[in-house]
Parts: C-alpha cells; sequence; structure tokens
C-alpha cells in the first residue's frame, strides 16, 4: 500500500492541513474542504491553492531595522570625508566611541597647549582602513568637528529627537 500527502484546501483555496492517505481507505474530508496531493511541491498549512496549483505564502521579511539599529549601523559604516583643500585626507574614518575619546583627547591637547598631544604640530591618523593621513592641527578641527557632527545627528536620531539620519559624506576644507 502507497500512501501520499495531501493537502485540505478550504473554499478560499487556503491550505488548512495536510494529511497523509492511501488512496484506498475511506476518508471524507469535511464540508467545503477538497483535498489535493502535493505531489513534489512541499505544500503546507499556510500555501494556498489555484488554478491547479500550490502556490507558497510569500517569504517573510525582515522587519525594518529601529532608529537605534540603524544609529549602531551607521556609527559601524563610518563618515567618508572628501576635503577640498587636501584630497590626500579623503577617506572614510571610523566614530565609534574609541576613535571619538581618542580625537576628544587630541583636541583637548589642542585647545589647551596648541599642538597635539604627542607635542607635534602634526599627526598621522588612521581612517577606517588603516591609511594614515598627515593633518594639520587646523585641518585636525575641521576633520574632528565634522565626524562629531556626524556622531551628534546619529545619536539625536537613535534618541527620536530627529527623524532622519545625518549624512555619512562630509566635505570640509
Amino acid at each position: 500500500m502507497t500512501t501520499q500527502n495531501y493537502a485540505l484546501i478550504d473554499t478560499n483555496g487556503n491550505v488548512t492541513a495536510v494529511i497523509v492517505y492511501d488512496g484506498v481507505s475511506v476518508f471524507t474530508p469535511p464540508t467545503g474542504v477538497t483535498m489535493e496531493p502535493v505531489g513534489i511541491s512541499g505544500a503546507g498549512i499556510g500555501w494556498t491553492y489555484a488554478n491547479g496549483a500550490f502556490v507558497a505564502p510569500p517569504a517573510a521579511q525582515a522587519p525594518p531595522l529601529t532608529p537605534q539599529q540603524q544609529a549602531y549601523q551607521a556609527i559601524a559604516t563610518g563618515l567618508t570625508i572628501t576635503s577640498t583643500s587636501t584630497p590626500a585626507l579623503n577617506g572614510t574614518y571610523a566614530c565609534d566611541s574609541t576613535v571619538t575619546a581618542d580625537i576628544n583627547a587630541e583636541i583637548t591637547s589642542i585647545m589647551l597647549n596648541s599642538v597635539f598631544a604627542d607635542g607635534s604640530t602634526a599627526i598621522q591618523w588612521p581612517d577606517a582602513m588603516g591609511t594614515l593621513h598627515a593633518f594639520t592641527i587646523t585641518q585636525f578641527k575641521a576633520f574632528a568637528t565634522a565626524l562629531a557632527s556626524y556622531v551628534s545627528g546619529v545619536r539625536r536620531y537613535a534618541a527620536g529627537v530627529t527623524t532622519s539620519l545625518p549624512s555619512n559624506q562630509i566635505t570640509i576644507a
């Protein structure tokens, strides 16, 4: 005796159950329900049946990201800087909390002592890929200001203060 899977289909064409039936035993589907062999379709509950064919339910879509998730993703992506006066500074820079703390330390030194933390007037700063870029104090201030503005905008979005993320592409002099 060979058994086969059959779909029980309601009057709207929805598969409500799948049963194993030998085709010989007496079985009467409930009123208003039809029975169709599943075959190789793999049809199951949630599928539909129309015009002699089973149709799979639409694939589940991931829910949209929350503002907090979008903000995390934005910070992880980094900030792309384009310098109009010094193209060698162009790059995508990390802007996570460790990097922003390091930038703040350099800016604090610049503001208090007019030099970088190591006493120099220029610094090699890595972009997100580790490529070093040579910044003067003036360039670093513009860079730090742009990055701070971006991070602040992302955090305001995550907190619901604003309704859109800031652009992750900024032009500095």
